[in-house]
């Protein structure tokens, strides 16, 4: 059976559900993120907005208990019905997935936005490296401040704790030998290998915020902003 295409949208398109529920795409990864045969292959792409609920529908549910109950409620949402089995939830008729979403208005930003090499994670959040370890993100600088071509462009926007290393994988390092040598470990990692190329801390252990994948997102328990 063929694959159901993952349909791509800009930060800031207003998309719509199967059922008419009309939300915001609040998160975009990088393109290479979408592709299923990637080592950087996330399964839950998007992070959405509730906007508008449409009258007489069921909320709209994610997995692990997550639920777009009422406008303003943001998570990040499934690829496919295949990513959400494969994390071990449950498919139901109220889930919603990435696959069923269409644009319903552009966003007018859209043109001016460029996909940032540097992914836009929260405090709270897991992630992994191309090694297989998995941090928790514990610090992070603000959205802009990741943006190579700002004047305040801060090249290290991400301190991340070590919670579970892969026994195959090398010890990941980020400066000045400074290493992940053991779970619990917290440090500042660059943005990219850019980065620490400049000042001459690269090697082909270093870890780099570019590379990370989201496994899971603090948002996926609970909104953002509870009413």
């Amino acid at each position: 059976m063929n694959e159901i295409a993952i349909p791509m949208f800009d930060r800031g398109d207003y998309v719509k559900d199967k059922f008419g529920n009309i939300f915001k795409i609040i998160v975009v990864p990088a393109p290479q993120r979408f592709e299923r045969d990637s080592f950087e292959y996330d399964e839950m792409g998007y992070q959405l907005e509730l906007i508008e609920k449409a009258p007489n529908t069921r909320a709209r549910e994610v997995g692990d208990g997550a639920v777009f109950h009422r406008e303003g409620d943001e998570y990040w949402i499934y690829n496919t019905e295949a990513d959400i089995r494969d994390g071990g939830d449950e498919v139901v008729p109220e889930t919603i997935v990435a696959t069923e979403l269409v644009l319903f208005e552009k966003s007018e930003e859209a043109e001016d936005i460029e996909v940032s090499d540097v992914p836009i994670f929260l405090v709270g959040d897991l992630v992994k490296d191309a090694f297989g370890n998995i941090f928790e993100v514990a610090e992070a600088k603000p959205s802009q401040r990741l943006d190579p071509d700002r004047f305040d462009y801060c090249n290290m926007g991400y301190r991340l704790k070590l919670v579970t290393k892969n026994p195959q994988s090398p010890i990941r390092e980020v400066h000045d030998n400074v290493k992940f040598v053991e779970e619990g470990i917290k440090f500042w990692v660059f943005n990219r290998e850019e980065d620490a190329r400049a000042v001459e801390e690269y090697n082909p252990y270093t870890i780099t915020a570019s590379e990370l994948v989201l496994v899971r997102s603090v948002l996926r328990t609970k909104p953002r902003n509870s009413r």
